[in-house]
């Protein structure tokens, strides 16, 4: 999706094109830290004014209740503010695919988030990398063998330290485009298909 189209449907669901936008998508879920994603932006908005946060986490609730109470939880303690945007029920985006939606979510983000306390390999990591974005992602599990902190993205293990990265990749455009190019070229290399068959190929050669 073209970075245009992007800003028009973020646009459309109330998001200011021209503010910065931070996103974390993933479930509201106490694994992915929703909260500390919410702390670590109310303490980087204290010098980006215009900062926005979008909270993605698409859910049927009577397939996930945990994430119900969560993202209610969530929900109470942000309602206040108007550059906090949260994404739980299907209805709420109308004719709209979710996977566009989260498409140009990623897209028009000056950084993804995911913070997670515990996490395998992030699938939504490798999507916002791919699309040549900035990641950070937190210090556990599969996601230290996606990210190396900074390389090709930022670890954190607080939302201090995750507010420390958004000021500096959103003051630094040229150092979240160099992270986010670096980024893509680490999954080109580990983590497409054509990497998966050319290891299976290097296996049955050497067990011939």
């Amino acid at each position: 999706m073209s970075l245009k189209n992007a800003k028009e449907i973020v646009k459309n669901f109330g998001m200011n094109p021209n503010e910065p936008l931070i996103a974390q998508v993933s479930r509201f879920d106490p694994w992915k830290d929703p909260e500390g994603v919410v702390k670590a932006y109310r303490i980087a908005k204290k010098q980006l004014p215009g900062l926005q946060l979008a909270l993605l986490g698409i859910f049927l609730a009577q397939d996930d209740p945990e994430a119900v109470k969560i993202y209610r939880k969530v929900k109470e303690e942000t309602k206040k503010d108007k550059d906090i945007f949260l994404f739980a029920e299907r209805e709420k985006l109308g004719s709209l695919k979710v996977h566009t939606f989260v498409n140009a979510i990623q897209v028009a983000s000056d950084v993804i988030l995911q913070k997670s306390i515990r996490e395998g390999f992030g699938m939504t990591v490798a999507e916002a990398m791919w699309k040549e974005k900035t990641v950070i992602g937190g210090n556990v599990g599969g996601i230290k063998a996606q990210i190396k902190n900074g390389e090709n993205g930022f670890l954190v293990s607080s939302p201090s330290e995750a507010a420390k990265r958004i000021v500096q990749l959103v003051k630094d455009p040229k150092l979240s485009k160099k992270l986010g190019k670096e980024a893509k070229e680490t999954v080109m290399e580990n983590f497409l298909i054509p990497r998966l068959l050319r290891d299976y190929l290097r296996l049955f050669k050497e067990l011939r």
